[in-house]
């Protein structure tokens, strides 16, 4: 996935969806965290 792509997952989740994420299961939640971040950590 290149920069552009992951520019516009990181620019996709809202607050709304940060705070929902931790409603779903915790191992859930922290594979999501993980995967923004890793995101987040690529696009720069």
């Amino acid at each position: 996935m290149n920069r552009t792509n992951y520019l516009r997952l990181i620019l996709s989740i809202t607050p709304g969806d940060i705070y929902r994420i931790p409603c779903s299961s915790e191992r859930e939640y922290k594979s999501n965290r993980m995967l923004f971040y890793r995101a987040l950590a690529q696009a720069k």
